[in-house]
């Protein structure tokens, strides 16, 4: 048998009412209304963003994506544009894939690609445009080892 007092508590408590009757605090605001569907989210699939995180689907199998450049010079320039334009998205759309960008003085632009079992390919990218180095690294972070 409960005692007069549990029994009042459990009878109050608000789990214990049905939601029509629970309790809300005097200064709390209806919730605004959900905002209506737009169809804006078809008119970006076409953005070059879009576009660009569907090139960066990296395969299952890649592991590791490393990029080694120089930070001063000119032959690494374009590396350096393209990372700064081109890593948010990769590494959005791939969380769990290390993603090394390592800086030497006098290093010859590369990207390494290392996938399951410890296989790797490489690619230089000196002297590639900007869209160049996006084709090779597309190339090779989709294709397997």
């Amino acid at each position: 048998m409960l005692h007069s007092n549990c029994a009042a508590t459990l009878a109050s408590s608000p789990s214990n009412q049905p939601a029509h009757r629970q309790r809300t605090s005097p200064s709390s605001e209806p919730a605004p209304p959900p905002a209506l569907a737009s169809p804006e989210p078809a008119a970006r699939q076409s953005t070059p963003t879009a576009a660009m995180s569907s090139k960066y689907a990296f395969t299952k199998t890649l592991k590791e994506v490393r990029f080694l450049f120089c930070q001063t010079s000119e032959h690494s320039a374009a590396v350096r544009s393209f990372l700064t334009r081109a890593y948010p998205t990769m590494k959005k759309n791939n969380p769990q894939i290390p993603i090394m960008l390592r800086e030497a003085a006098g290093t010859l632009p590369k990207v390494y690609a290392r996938y399951e079992f410890g296989s790797e390919k490489q690619q230089s990218l000196e002297g590639l445009s900007d869209k160049q180095i996006e084709d090779a690294v597309t190339g090779l972070v989709k294709d397997g080892a």
